[in-house]
Parts: C-alpha cells; sequence; structure tokens
C-alpha cells in the first residue's frame, strides 16, 4: 500500500445554501463516511482559505487506485473539485495514526 495526500480546491465559489451545492456536499460526505468505513481514508478536513476545499490522507495499493476512489467523489463528477494527488511516505507520527500506516510504511530490515 501507498499513502496519498489529496489537495481538493473548490474550482468556482460555493454557496452552500444552493439546493444543488447542499445535495453534492451531502454526496461528498457519504463518499467520505465510505472511505472511513471501508479503511482507505484515514483523515479529512476543511481548507478556509479563499479557493476552500479540503484535505485527506488516503491508502491505496497505487495511483491507479487512488485515482479511481477520487473519481467517484461527487465534487469530482460534477467538476466542483479539482484534486492535487501527492504520494508520500509516512516517517513519524503519533501512536494512534501507526497502525494506519503500518502496511504502507517501507521495511528497515
Amino acid at each position: 500500500m501507498k499513502t496519498y495526500l489529496v489537495d481538493g480546491s473548490f474550482t468556482r465559489p460555493i454557496d452552500f445554501k444552493d439546493p444543488e451545492i447542499a445535495e453534492l456536499m451531502k454526496g461528498h460526505m457519504d463518499f467520505l463516511d465510505r472511505g472511513i468505513s471501508e479503511g482507505w481514508l484515514l483523515l479529512t478536513g476543511g481548507k478556509f482559505e479563499e479557493e476552500g476545499g479540503g484535505i485527506l490522507i488516503i491508502k491505496a495499493k497505487d495511483r491507479e487506485e487512488i485515482n479511481a476512489i477520487m473519481d467517484t467523489d461527487p465534487l469530482k463528477i460534477e467538476k466542483i473539485n479539482d484534486y492535487c494527488i501527492k504520494e508520500f511516505g509516512f516517517a513519524k507520527g503519533q501512536d494512534a495514526v501507526k497502525d494506519w500506516f503500518a502496511d504502507a510504511m517501507p521495511s528497515i530490515d
């Protein structure tokens, strides 16, 4: 497994009171909930800079799988969010997250 930092940015200003946007955000939250329950999503959170969007930490076997996962996000499908996906290697962290990264850490034998 590999780990990826996914940086999402809105492609345009978003009115969260718009019923269409509200429905898309519900679908996006369902996508995130699925990631947590299936184990490929460690954490996510909104960005508060001007462009908005969010950050995700995702585990996948390769670039093809991470792209397939992100292709199911309603915000990407509807071109509300653009994503920059960067592979990274976990090096250090709190004990609470080490198990999640265990199968993605290189062996030091």
